[in-house]
């Protein structure tokens, strides 16, 4: 796994920017390029500049595993107040939440529309087919900076009694 230092907008910290092929973090296939490197054993880098969290990685001892905690570093999604109306329940807010943020994720793992870094809004969304299908379009913000931007309309499918980290199908047009 390859990291690099988060975009100056950030608060500090390291993002995955690549795996390396064959790589436990490769063949993981729950990290993907951008997430964000949270904790080291136990220990908080999620502000830490790059060199600092580079020599904490190396000062590793090499005999026992290391403990990473990664985020998907979209941060709070906004929703609108009438994309939340439009919901039955939070539950199903929270469910969108979810979908939207795996739905990145496999975006970035296929890497087909280029570097999704932030979620700028949801400007609609849905639950349908019993609480199995969101659908949800959304404005992607795709360099960090708000300057460059994706809307796309896409499907979230997912299977009764899904978990965050479950796999979803995942369809983006636009």
């Amino acid at each position: 796994m390859i990291l690099q230092e988060r975009d100056e907008n950030s608060s500090g910290g390291v993002q995955v920017k690549e795996l390396v092929e064959g790589g436990a973090a490769a063949t993981n296939s729950q990290i993907v390029p951008g997430d964000v490197l949270l904790q080291v054993n136990e220990r908080d880098v999620s502000t830490l500049d790059f060199d600092s969290v580079m020599d904490l990685l190396i000062s590793l001892d090499d005999s026992s595993p290391a403990r990473l905690i990664l985020g998907d570093g979209l941060g709070q999604l906004d929703m609108p107040k009438n994309v939340v109306k439009m919901l039955k329940t939070t539950e199903e807010a929270f469910f969108v939440d979810a979908v939207v943020r795996q739905a990145v994720r496999e975006i970035r793992k296929r890497n087909k529309l280029g570097d999704l870094l932030r979620v700028e809004v949801i400007i609609g969304a849905g639950v349908q087919e019993e609480g199995t299908k969101v659908r949800f379009f959304a404005i992607f913000s795709t360099d960090g900076g708000g300057t460059s931007y994706l809307q796309r309309f896409c499907d979230g499918i997912a299977s009764r009694g899904w978990k965050r980290g479950n796999s979803i199908f995942v369809g983006c047009q636009g």
